[in-house]
């Protein structure tokens, strides 16, 4: 059974313009990337820009319809999306985005400290469909610039949203649809539990969660994650790097870095 989220967190200047310089970087040079919801890398959660708990953060505020700040990521649970690529692809990396509710000082730092991201040939839960390639290599995590919030609570700062990057050091991949699931672990304080936001489109009151096909590990059994007043089913954002962005996009420094919760 999944539960509803709760608290959130801030951004500083520096992280905002690495990840939106690597991202246009990505996306103008490299129209392979798939990014799921976006353009580049950075993900597409943004509802309120620049109106985060910490100076210039960017805020993905929940809607008064759909007001989950997240699905569970982490221990028994897992979380699966589809993704398409139009060309065989060398994948090099997979990031994916969760946070951990807590309290942080100053710039928020990533408390996660590992990932396992799976590509299917099909959706998990369907027969014949197989696992053709895994990595628990985590490359690099950090912060997004990016806050969780509920519908309404945008001065909270106990949810920034990280980054974080599994490295497949080269994966082929046919042109076709597949689908990817993952979990994360870390550790804040005394919280071990993680949670990966939805996909959002619009901005202020025009914020709406995009709907989509989404699906949780909940005990053994995977299950199309709904959410909202009329329950609704949800896109998560990730995105599928190729080899010729690798040399681009990682190669600055480094700096690329359900249950619901209540």
């Amino acid at each position: 059974m999944q539960h509803r989220s709760s608290t959130p967190l801030a951004s500083p200047a520096r992280m905002l313009l690495t990840i939106a310089g690597v991202s246009a970087l990505a996306a103008a040079a490299h129209g392979q990337v798939f990014s799921n919801g976006s353009t580049g890398l950075t993900p597409a959660i943004v509802t309120d820009p620049g109106i985060g708990p910490f100076a210039g953060n960017n805020a993905s505020q929940a809607t008064a319809a759909v007001n989950t700040a997240g699905s569970t990521a982490t221990g028994n649970f897992r979380l699966a999306d589809d993704f398409t690529l139009t060309a065989p692809t060398s994948v090099t990396h997979v990031g994916v985005f969760a946070y951990m509710t807590g309290t942080y000082s100053g710039t928020p730092t990533s408390p996660f400290t590992g990932v396992n991201v799976r590509i299917w040939s099909g959706m998990p839960n369907a027969p014949g469909s197989s696992i053709i390639a895994s990595s628990s290599t985590m490359f690099s995590t950090s912060w997004t610039g990016i806050t969780r919030h509920f519908d309404g609570a945008l001065t909270t700062a106990s949810r920034p949203v990280m980054e974080i990057v599994a490295d497949f050091g080269g994966q082929s991949l046919d042109a076709g649809t597949y689908w990817l699931d993952y979990a994360v672990t870390g550790q804040l304080g005394s919280s071990t539990t993680a949670f990966s936001p939805f996909v959002m489109s619009g901005q202020g009151l025009d914020r709406a969660t995009i709907s989509g096909n989404a699906m949780q590990l909940n005990a053994g059994q995977w299950r199309p994650i709904a959410a909202g007043d009329v329950q609704q089913g949800v896109e998560l954002p990730f995105y599928v790097v190729p080899a010729p962005a690798a040399a681009v996009v990682f190669g600055l420094g480094g700096l690329l870095m359900t249950r619901r919760r209540r």
